[in-house]
């Protein structure tokens, strides 16, 4: 243009063609300018779009993830944490049924309320290792636990993620595999002593009416047998306590077994002058019970309240009583005595076997009776005051 202009005008003619071409060139470039800012406009709208749908797209997936996540969580028997700073800021909800809570109540928990000793734990734990710790319950209730735990990454921060588990009846198993192979190791040597006893029972019974002794040596024979029957108690129990129990359940009245036992018994009430009370139901109605085995706990129960009673001066006395329930369906045996009591920290143990208070004795009579009772589905409840009474009570269901 530049060159063919000036070949066609000249001075102000050439001025205002100069002029013409620049305003054409302007707006043509505007035009294209225009043109090419719309069509990057709809290019970067669709891009936008494009990215818009795959954001979503993507933040479904997460979503969906993480709902999956959350129900495979919530699902899973173990207990799930996820831990912040030392406290909880997220448990699913088998976590907050094994230590007593709702959900709810553990966000923002401390762990160490939770976990005994939690940071010293923590503190030479590595990842992917298990570790055995003891659990505190709501109601302060301690129990075996055990813990593994991972660092993460929660809601984009650093966290710490754990599955605890309740090992309550894993350590039971174990003890009770222990338990089994004591009983058996026990169960043979109490069987081979247990017969020496017998004989040498037997003969020192023979000697005692067929020698000429004097009022010491008769006192020292009756002593010897007195130690025996001890030792034959305690043998009797340990056998008792080493095997599992088999229940031969028949119809039986909890009356008649307590005056039978009763009966048993009245030679060493005699000897102890202890005057003994009954008070039974006659309405009570027949029950599924093993005899025999409901007889060595009354039994038990007897010779705890004979044993309580023998630092008493005078008015030594038990009661015995019976009743019927008929709309709890249930009926209960009663046994009290006015003997020296149990003092208060040792109530949660007497029926821990092995434990004992006497200088006599291995400790397993009332554990005994308490497996006994519950084999029968029953349940056993003490009332004491020490120095003043006992009072030992069973339910029995009907």
């Amino acid at each position: 243009m530049f060159e063919l202009l000036p070949t066609n005008f000249e001075g102000e003619e050439l001025k205002n063609a100069l002029k013409k071409v620049n305003l054409c060139v302007d707006v043509t470039i505007n035009r294209f300018s225009e043109y090419f800012q719309k069509r990057h406009d709809e290019v970067k709208e669709n891009l936008l779009k494009i990215l818009e749908e795959k954001v979503k797209e993507r933040t479904n997936e997460l979503l969906n993830s993480e709902k999956r996540y959350k129900t495979l969580v919530e699902d899973i028997s173990d207990g799930y944490f996820v831990s912040r700073k030392g406290k909880i800021i997220y448990a699913n909800k088998a976590l907050a049924n094994m230590f007593g809570f709702f959900k709810e109540e553990l966000i923002n928990y401390p762990i160490s309320n939770l976990v005994k000793d939690y940071q010293k734990i923590l503190i030479n734990y590595s990842e992917n290792d298990s570790i055995e710790a003891v659990g505190i319950k709501k109601n302060g209730t301690e129990f075996p636990v055990e813990i593994k735990a991972n660092k993460i990454f929660y809601e984009n921060y650093p966290a710490i993620a754990g599955i605890c588990r309740d090992i309550t009846q894993r350590i039971k198993a174990i003890e009770n595999d222990r338990l089994a192979i004591i009983g058996r190791l026990a169960s043979a040597f109490a069987h081979e002593i247990r017969n020496s006893l017998s004989s040498i029972k037997v003969n020192i019974q023979i000697l005692k009416n067929k020698l000429n002794l004097d009022e010491i040596d008769k006192k020292r024979m009756e002593i010897i047998l007195k130690d025996i029957e001890k030792l034959d108690k305690i043998i009797k129990d340990t056998m008792f306590f080493s095997k599992p129990i088999e229940l031969d359940l028949k119809k039986e009245n909890l009356n008649v077994i307590l005056v039978d036992t009763v009966k048993k018994f009245k030679p060493l009430f005699l000897k102890n002058k202890i005057n003994v009370k009954l008070k039974l139901d006659k309405t009570i109605k027949n029950v599924q019970i093993d005899k025999e085995k409901f007889e060595i706990v009354i039994e038990n129960l007897l010779f705890n309240s004979i044993d309580a009673l023998k630092d008493k001066s005078h008015k030594k006395s038990i009661t015995i009583e019976t009743r019927q329930y008929n709309r709890k369906n249930f009926q209960y045996i009663k046994i009290k005595d006015n003997g020296c009591g149990i003092k208060d920290r040792d109530i949660p143990n007497i029926f821990k076997p092995f434990f004992t208070t006497k200088s006599e004795g291995m400790g397993l009579g009332l554990a005994n009776l308490e497996r006994i009772v519950r084999l029968h589905n029953g349940r056993i409840f003490v009332k004491t005051k020490k120095g003043e009474f006992t009072e030992f009570k069973i339910e029995i269901p009907c």
